[in-house]
Formats: structure tokens, sequence, C-alpha cells
């Protein structure tokens, strides 16, 4: 290796800025909080004490935190208090950072000794002037806050769950209410929560009546059958006055074709609608849902009408109904290369179905054949299912269904039975095949390597249609064609995509897609040029063959962790001089690759560096650098302080392998850096040929 460039003349581009330090921080502790006052409503104020640069304060760890900058170990704050109540703490952690992002950025978080009382202000709140709330009323909340903060809310709290308002300020607000006595009481809550908040006090609130909806019920309905074909339904309420009702039947909770109505009229004296009439002539056995709607008008010339309420009753029908039709739909023919057919049963109705069916032949049941295959209709009343005919014998079958429907709403049908007729012939070509080339190379294509094989045809081809290439699952992966008796396979499938590794069977293939006896076999190997990786560790002392060092500077043989063939760089470890030439500590390093597997040309390199700040020197850093081939230093990469470690630039190896196989790279400190280098990792990409596959 003859290159050789001058330490001190290139070193001395360095910036001092890329090895500069900052310096550490303090041991993080446990902040000290005092001085608290919330006199001022809405804010807690305090002092907080810490050797760390920065603190961490707030009332709770679902907000976010705020930072306080300390100035001699000493720093002010202001939290807001909206909508806290009882004796609180602040919690604290000390950082080290401005914007923590990382846990180790700041200290566990505490809370403090010091506790305080949130103090509030009362807002003026105009309550509903009606404390009887009905039908079509709106009462409303004001609230006049101009002193307060965060967020008001009014909750209803009754016998039932307790419902929440949001109230802003200076708005009359509707209240969210439900029916039952209770009262409305407003809160104060913190900015964006609707579960951090606390009454005033004295507390603010007002009770209420509401009666604002309609209980209605359907009464018991007789059973429909072939004799009682007709039955009255009542519906009852908790109220009075006039009403509007619409009723429609439903089964599994879809609405009954042709089965509704509406009617109007006034509630008698305990609240029951006049009874409408169900007739049950056209539905199908089983049970059903009477759903009803009812808006009531009520006598009160202060109310206006209540809201829509519903109602839910039953009846049972038991009386015979319509029936379905089915019908069985024309089959494909089964072959080899259709080996399962698709039965399509139509029928006039919808819904989930059971089809049960078998194979006949000249009125004979077949053997083994038939099934109950299940599901739902499509949108024109179809159903379907597979009929596998692989261990069939050439021949014409009928095939025999009877499908049961049962349809949402309605209910299941009687059995409707349809036939039909499917033809099976799986006879191949006789013609024998045989191939030019048993393994084939799709991803190389060399004379030693071939991607093409020849398929030659001896015997009959008239029967033959073409080719197909099986996979070794059995998958058909590419149709080939017939030409003069020859076909060409390039190791790919029918989407162009070079084939998985194995043995593939190539077969010949009629008209109907039946294939033949003979097989011709051909291996495909996805053998290429793969891109490897060498990688070896050195020394630090037994590749350095350059080196400067400053006068004010040493590099010791050792570094300060005592590991063999380390290096330490010491910066200004004599003088204070801050002058590059005086503090700068510069070694060169050489490796020479080894010669790769099958003669492989490296493409690229990477020098990573294994060290950190010498011991005591928290902070250190250095400078990674590699040489070029005419002298030149390059891609010089700062190194941090953190022992460990430390990832170089990837580069091409064309500016940086010499004609004997060496790389060179080098390893600078200064301005009082003490670095410790205990070895060097060399890691070199190349292209080899992949393993078999």
């Amino acid at each position: 290796m003859k290159r050789r460039t001058p330490i001190i003349a290139v070193a001395a581009a360095v910036a001092a800025t890329a090895v500069g330090l900052s310096p550490a921080h303090g041991a993080l502790d446990i902040p000290v909080v005092s001085d608290l006052d919330s006199s001022t409503p809405g804010h807690v104020t305090g002092t907080v004490t810490s050797i760390a640069p920065f603190v961490t304060v707030r009332l709770a760890t679902d907000v976010a935190p705020e930072v306080v900058t300390m100035s001699e170990g000493s720093g002010a704050f202001d939290l807001e208090t909206w909508g806290y109540d009882g004796t609180l703490p602040v919690l604290v952690a000390s950082c080290e950072v401005e914007a923590p992002v990382l846990p180790e950025d700041c200290s566990a978080e505490t809370e403090s000794a010091a506790t305080f009382t949130p103090t509030d202000v009362v807002p003026a709140v105009t309550w509903p002037s009606d404390t009887s709330v009905g039908p079509g009323d709106n009462p409303t909340v004001t609230a006049s806050d101009p002193d307060g903060g965060g967020d008001l809310r009014a909750i209803w709290v009754n016998p039932g769950d307790d419902l929440g308002t949001a109230v802003p300020r200076d708005v009359a607000t509707p209240l969210n209410l439900s029916d039952g006595s209770g009262f409305v009481r407003l809160v104060r809550c913190r900015s964006g929560s609707t579960t951090v908040c606390a009454p005033f006090s004295p507390d603010q609130t007002v009770a209420l009546e509401v009666d604002a909806e309609v209980v209605a019920t359907v009464g018991a309905v007789e059973p429909l059958t072939e004799v009682n074909t007709s039955s009255e339904v009542l519906v009852d309420t908790d109220a009075t006055g006039t009403y509007d009702l619409t009723w429609t039947l439903e089964r599994d909770g879809t609405p009954t074709t042709g089965q509704g109505g509406s009617a109007s009229g006034t509630l008698d004296g305990s609240g029951t609608a006049e009874p409408f009439a169900l007739s049950g002539g056209a539905l199908l056995d089983g049970e059903y849902d009477i759903v009803v709607a009812i808006t009531v008008t009520g006598p009160e010339p202060d109310f206006a009408a209540y809201p829509e309420t519903t109602a839910t009753g039953t009846v049972t029908v038991a009386g015979g109904g319509p029936t379905a039709a089915a019908s069985l739909g024309p089959l494909e023919k089964i072959t080899q290369a259709n080996p399962v057919s698709t039965v399509t049963v139509g029928t006039d109705v919808t819904g989930t179905y059971t089809i049960t069916w078998h194979l006949e032949q000249d009125g004979d049941p077949v053997p083994d054949t038939g099934g109950t295959p299940t599901g739902t209709l499509d949108g024109e009343g179809a159903a379907t299912f597979p009929l596998d005919g692989s261990g069939l014998d050439d021949g014409t079958y009928d095939v025999v269904a009877s499908i049961v429907v049962t349809e949402p709403g309605r209910g299941t049908y009687p059995a409707a039975e349809a036939v039909g007729t499917v033809v099976v012939n799986a006879t191949g070509p006789t013609a024998t095949l045989t191939r030019s080339v048993g393994t084939i190379y799709p991803l190389i294509g060399t004379v030693a390597y071939p991607t093409l094989t020849r398929i030659d045809v001896t015997g009959d081809p008239g029967p033959i249609a073409g080719f197909v290439v099986r996979s070794p699952s059995g998958t058909v992966v590419r149709h080939l064609s017939l030409y003069v008796n020859k076909a060409v396979w390039n190791g790919r499938n029918d989407a162009g995509k070079v084939a998985y590794k194995g043995t593939y069977d190539i077969l010949a293939v009629d008209a109907d897609g039946n294939l033949g006896a003979s097989i011709a076999s051909v291996t495909v190997s996805r053998q290429t040029l793969v891109l490897r990786t060498f990688a070896q560790d050195v020394t630090a002392s037994g590749t350095v063959y350059d080196k400067f060092v400053g006068r004010c500077s040493i590099l010791r043989s050792v570094s300060s962790r005592y590991t063999p063939g380390s290096l330490g760089y010491l910066a200004n470890s004599k003088c204070g001089t801050q002058t590059f030439a005086a503090s700068a500590v510069s070694t060169a390093h050489a490796f020479q690759v080894p010669a790769l597997p099958g003669n492989a040309k490296p493409v690229a390199m990477r020098v990573d560096v294994v060290g950190g700040a010498a011991r005591g020197h928290a902070g250190s850093r250095g400078i990674l650098r590699y040489l070029t081939n005419s002298g030149n230093w390059a891609y010089e990469t700062p190194v941090t302080s953190s022992y460990g470690i430390h990832l170089g630039p990837t580069t091409s190896l064309t500016k940086f392998l010499d004609a004997n196989n060496f790389i060179v790279w080098g390893f600078v400190t200064t301005y009082r850096s003490y670095y410790d280098v205990t070895r060097f990792r060399v890691v070199v990409r190349y292209y080899a040929l992949s393993p078999a596959a």
C-alpha cells in the first residue's frame, strides 16, 4: 500500500465545533415545592427548587406538564385549577432538557409535600322559571361567569342515568333531561374534561319535574290459525288525549311484506287506543313482532304533542301459508380441467336455505354422492353449491335436489324439488412427451445455465390443444401452445414472473381441459447473484499505519478502559493551547480486504468505531473519516461520547479500495476531548453466486 497523506495537512480541515462538547448535566434530584398560593380563583402559584436546569409541574398525569426554567436553582410557576377541589399536591419532576421526549430526559414524577386547596368564583345563573317540564317545553340555563375559567356543565340528577349539558357562558342553553323528578346542578370542569369537575359552594341547583314522554304497551294478541284468521290489537298508554299511530309486522327484525297500517282517534279514560285488526291469511307459520309507533297530543293547553314512542307485542301464526317453487339450471361439463361443476337452484322467494341433493344414473342413486349445503339466497332467489365429479366415471348423471327456504319475517317454506343433468368426460391425450433440458435457470440465462427447455411430442398430437405446467403442489402455473409437435417453457408463470424453485410437470391438454398421462418433468432453479456482507473486527493499535500527536496531547497505547489493542486520544492533556496543531490527536488505519468467495468483487464499505469518552471525561467526542485513493479525507463523521458501537457512513468502494485491496480510515480528536477507541469493525459488501435455489 503506497498511499500516504500527512495527517496534519488534512486534519486541519476538521471544524472545531465537530468535536466540541456540551457540558454534562448534574444529577437529577427530587424538586421541592414551596410558597403555594391559591388565593386567586382558578390559579395556584408557587416556587420550585432543584439542581436540574428544568423542572416540570402539573396537577394531574392526564394533562401536559409545564416546564419551568430554573435560575440559580429556583423557578416560579402558575397552574390553572379550574375544575379541581379538595386538598391537592403539585406533581413535579426534574429534567435535563427543556423539551423532554424520552423517559430518561426527566426523573420519575412525584407528588410534592406541599399541598393547597383551590378557590373558585360562583357564576350568576338563570334557571328555568317553570319547574314543571312537559312535551314541547325547552327549559334552558344561562350562566354569567366573567371571572371564571374552564368549562361549565349542568348535570341532571334523577333516579335514572345522570345526564350532562355543556353550558357556554352568557348563552341560553337547552338542558338535556329525561322524565322524572330530580335537580340540575351547575359544576365547573377542567377545560376539555367531563370528569374533572367541582360543584360550587353553595350549590347552584334547581329542582324540576319532567313529564315529556309517553309510555306505551301492546296487549296480548290471540294466535292466528286457519279458523281464527284475524285478531285485534290493543295499545295502552299512560296518557290522555288524541293519538296517531302506525304499525308494522316484523319477523327477526325484518318487516313483513303487505303487513302494516295507521290509525288515529282519542284515547279512552284508561289511555287505550281503538283496537286495530291483524289478518294472518298470507303469513307463514311462526312468531311475529307487532311494532307500533304512537304520537299523543295531551289535553293540557300549554303542552305540545308528546314525542313519538314505540311499543312491541307478539303474535303467533299456525295456519299454513304459501309454498316456494324451485328449478335447477344447466351444469358445466365435468372434466380434468374442471373437476367441480357449480349447481344453481333457482327459487321465487328470498331468505336462507338448506339443500339436500344426490346423483342418480338411469333412475338409480349413485353411491357416495350428495350433501346438505346451506346459505343465503342471492338477490335473484338462487342458491349454488359445488358438485365434485373427480371420482365419477364418464357418463351423464341426474342431479336431484330438494330445497327448504326460511324467509326473514315470514318463516320456513315447505320443501321444493328440482332436477338437472351433468356430463362427465375426463379422458386426456395419449401422446408421449420428452424434454430437452432437465434444469433451467430463469434468473441467470447463460450457456451454462439455460433459461429454456423444449418439449417434444411423439405419437398422436391430434387431440392436443396445448400444454399446462404444474407446480410441485399440483397447481397449474403456465399454459403453453403447440408448435409443430413442440413447445417451449422459460420457467415463468402466466403472469410472466419466475416460478418458485422446484420440479414442475408439463402435460398435454385437450380442448376440454383433460390432461394426458405422459409427463415431462423440469426443475426450476432460482439461483442468481446476491449481495453479501463481510465483517471483521480489528484492534485500534494493530491497524495504525500513520499518526499525528500535537505538542499538548498524548496518544496512549492502552485507553483508560485498559482493553488490549485499544488507543487513548488525550487532547490538551499536557498544555491548554487551543490550536489544532497543538491539541489534535490523529491516527490513520489500514486493512487489507481478503479474497472473497468465488472471486467476488467488493462494491461497498463501512467502518464502525467501538469506543467512547474516556473515563472521567463525559461528553468527549471524535471524528471518523475515510482516505480516498487520491490521498484526500472524505466522509468526516462526528462520533458521540457514549461508549459503544458507532456506525460509520456506508459508501461505494470505487474511490477507497486500492489495487492491493487496502482501505484506509482515520480517527481524530482535539480541543480537550479525551476519547477511548477499543476497536474498529470493517464491513464490506460484495456480489457472489447464491446457493442453489
